[in-house]
């Protein structure tokens, strides 16, 4: 399996927060979050007690950072000291549970979580960006995030997210390469294979909601988790 185009984790913040205030303080956060977080997130393999007490500090790693920078809104070193809490306290480092986290904190810790899911991360494979979309609505709206923050990112990467596989009722299989916020059923697929399995000579792509009229009707039928190895230059052609 191969794993769809990453997602910038700043612009999807960005988007889900709908607030150029909040933007600007996105800005400033992941800078020092990624400087904190690299080398640890590279190891393979499972993180000795240490390791792990270590990672669990980076937000306070990364709050220091910011004192290099005196003109870093309040909010945003908020948001880097809060945005691996959880509502139910289970998160680190403070334990902070409920309201006593913003939400912006909270919308910038499911964007990492979920850019951790899709991304590989020492030995372990990634998640299809399906894959991780179903983990954050099936466990961490319940106890991690306040649902507001899991729906609006779902609106924003959409039923079907981009790199999703997918059999349309024709028989035909092919990969989302866009998502329509209006239609989030109907997103725009690139078509790589005709009913039968085989490859097209010439992949062509599909907006499912503006078919003409004339066009045969296609829908989604199903999504599937894995993108064959060998569709990988078809689909980034």
């Amino acid at each position: 399996m191969c794993s769809p185009p990453p997602i910038r984790p700043d612009f999807l913040a960005i988007k889900i927060a709908q607030s150029p205030s909040r933007a600007c303080c996105f800005s400033y956060c992941f800078h020092p979050l990624a400087r904190t977080k690299s080398r640890l997130f590279e190891k393979a393999g499972a993180y000795t007690k240490e390791e792990r007490r270590l990672m669990m500090t980076h937000p306070r790693l990364g709050l220091a950072l910011l004192t290099d920078f005196p003109d870093v809104p309040d909010r945003a070193r908020r948001i880097v000291a809060e945005h691996h809490e959880h509502l139910d306290g289970s998160g680190y480092p403070a334990k902070l549970r409920g309201a006593q986290i913003d939400l912006t904190s909270q919308i910038v810790g499911l964007v990492d979580e979920y850019d951790a899911m899709v991304s590989r991360r020492g030995n372990r494979a990634p998640l299809t960006a399906r894959q991780a979309m179903v983990r954050v609505y099936e466990h961490e709206r319940r106890t991690h995030y306040d649902r507001s923050v899991v729906e609006r990112l779902i609106q924003c990467i959409g039923v079907y997210p981009l790199g999703t596989v997918v059999e349309l009722n024709t028989g035909e299989r092919g990969v989302v390469i866009a998502v329509n916020p209006e239609a989030r059923l109907k997103p725009t697929v690139k078509v790589l294979t005709d009913p039968v399995g085989q490859s097209y000579p010439r992949p062509w792509v599909v907006d499912l909601s503006t078919l003409a009229p004339s066009a045969p009707p296609r829908t989604i039928t199903r999504a599937l988790d894995d993108l064959p190895t060998d569709w990988r230059d078809l689909f980034i052609s």
